[in-house]
């Protein structure tokens, strides 16, 4: 397939990183301001894939009016109060008891790059960081204790650990002048940090323990990079390069950082899946460097059961059940935007949930509802007119193409019934950065609250970049601040 391209010579056991230099004089905001664009414009090709980014939306997006009317999930009466953000009162939210041990705060990155936490109804807002320094895509660990992000200026780029206290004192895990780190996902023990950092036209996976006395180590180089931490924090199931029997896709042991066996060629996909019990393996295999298919293998009894599909598939377990969520294109290209299916790894049964073209999807913690994103894209006759006339429509399009708008919806798994909860514009950096890469970031980065019952997403609105926590009860969206990567705690 001439459309997909692919790096075919990951490394691993390389040496560890070297210890990490001494801080530098702060930088000047110009300065500052550089090393924000070129650490976005690494994350643009985090997983080596810088082939889509931006233009993966703007490819075929038009805008178009919503005709489906579906109704709304049943109401929930709670109370409300008003809240108030730099002296105006913005909106109406629910007011809701924390349960003992539930943290249920929302981190965030601000609207001068400094990292921030806010609970779900607007109180008790907390500035983790205010020197200077950019600040990128922050990293809850499991328990809540600390949260990961990656920081610096133009010369040096950092992964910092902080608390979620104010003015929280930084513990560096990384440091380099040469290899930035643009993506955190932690262990399910909440022990180590696993990290991808530019490594000459590539990408490396290293690991950072919380613990200071530990130095941060390389595991692994290849570009593309993901992968899925297996429950027992001591494997991760990597797929690295892109596809075929010089890519990997293979278990690394975080201890010695031994690779096994390839378990198959790997096919047209990104990121790998382990199921909640770890029986059930989900990925892509290559046949004939023609063809690829969805492949989910049972490891207790090495059956497997396979799935033909077209372009790329993107895979998502369930986290209380057997199933596995996945979207796949209907054509031969270099996309994985469309229908949403669930298997049933016990059954084989392969369900349609969502016939809209899904850009990403997001299961609940408690396994009951599938949040998805969706654009209504035109059909092939509109795309072929729009290809004969592209100069007239172009100035339309890049208008649209800036923030379009998108639906969020709400999948109740066990019915299918499908609820509209709103349409929103994303943030530039939503869009171009963490959309291409969700299969990814919902491994690492929580859009649900920790008791099912809201989202939180970077919305446009007003001219400016706003963290909207969306309830699923049906009651309005409410806005918490102004800035963009919202985050939810996972307890």
């Amino acid at each position: 397939m001439d459309d997909f391209t692919r790096d075919t010579k990951p490394l691993f056991n390389l040496p560890p990183v070297e210890p990490p230099q001494p801080p530098k004089p702060e930088r000047s905001c110009l300065q500052k301001g550089a090393y924000l664009l070129i650490v976005l414009i690494l994350v643009a090709g985090m997983m080596g894939s810088a082939i889509w980014g931006v233009v993966w939306l703007y490819d075929e997006y038009q805008e178009q009016e919503v005709t489906a009317v579906v109704p709304p999930p049943p109401t929930i009466a709670l109370p409300t109060r008003a809240i108030a953000i730099d002296g105006e009162v913005v909106t109406e939210v629910t007011a809701v008891d924390t349960p003992d041990g539930l943290l249920n705060r929302i981190v965030y990155v601000n609207r001068n790059n400094q990292i921030a936490t806010i609970d779900p109804d607007g109180q008790n807002i907390r500035l983790l960081t205010d020197d200077g320094r950019s600040y990128i895509f922050p990293a809850w660990s499991p328990d809540g204790q600390h949260i990961a992000s990656i920081g610096g200026d133009r010369d040096d780029s950092v992964v910092y650990l902080l608390r979620d206290e104010t003015d929280s004192a930084q513990q560096e895990l990384y440091k380099s002048a040469s290899r930035s780190p643009i993506y955190l996902y932690w262990s399910p023990d909440s022990q180590q940090v696993s990290f991808l950092a530019q490594r000459g036209g590539g990408m490396a996976l290293y690991l950072a323990a919380v613990d200071p006395a530990v130095q941060s180590r390389l595991l692994a180089t290849g570009a593309p990079f993901y992968w899925h931490w297996a429950d027992d924090s001591e494997q991760l199931f990597i797929h690295s390069g892109f596809a075929g029997p010089d890519s990997q896709l293979a278990f690394i042991g975080t201890g010695d950082g031994l690779v096994g066996d390839n378990l198959v060629p790997p096919g047209y996909f990104q990121a790998p899946g382990i199921s909640h019990d770890g029986r059930y393996l989900a990925y892509a295999q290559e046949r004939d460097a023609e063809s690829s298919w969805l492949i989910v293998e049972d490891t207790q009894s090495d059956v497997t059961q396979e799935e033909r599909h077209a372009g790329l598939v993107a895979l998502s377990w369930s986290p209380t059940d057997n199933l596995l969520a996945f979207t796949s294109t209907a054509r031969e290209k270099f996309d994985f935007r469309g229908p949403l299916r669930l298997l049933n790894a016990e059954t084989g049964e392969v369900t349609l949930l969502s016939r809209r073209t899904v850009l990403a999807f997001f299961w609940s913690p408690d396994g009951r509802y599938i949040a998805t994103i969706s654009v209504d894209l035109p059909d092939e006759g509109t795309i072929a007119a729009n290809s004969v006339n592209k100069q007239r429509v172009s100035s339309k399009t890049a208008v649209q193409f800036e923030h379009p708008e998108l639906d969020l919806m709400l999948i109740e798994v066990a019915t299918g019934e499908t609820f509209d909860l709103l349409s929103f514009k994303p943030t530039r950096q939503f869009l171009s950065q963490f959309l291409p890469y969700f299969d990814q970031y919902a491994l690492s980065h929580r859009v649900w609250s920790p008791t099912s019952d809201a989202l939180v997403f970077p919305m446009r609105r007003d001219g400016d970049d706003k963290i909207v926590v969306v309830p699923i009860d049906g009651s309005a969206p409410r806005e918490l601040a102004e800035g963009n990567m919202p985050f939810w705690s996972q307890n």
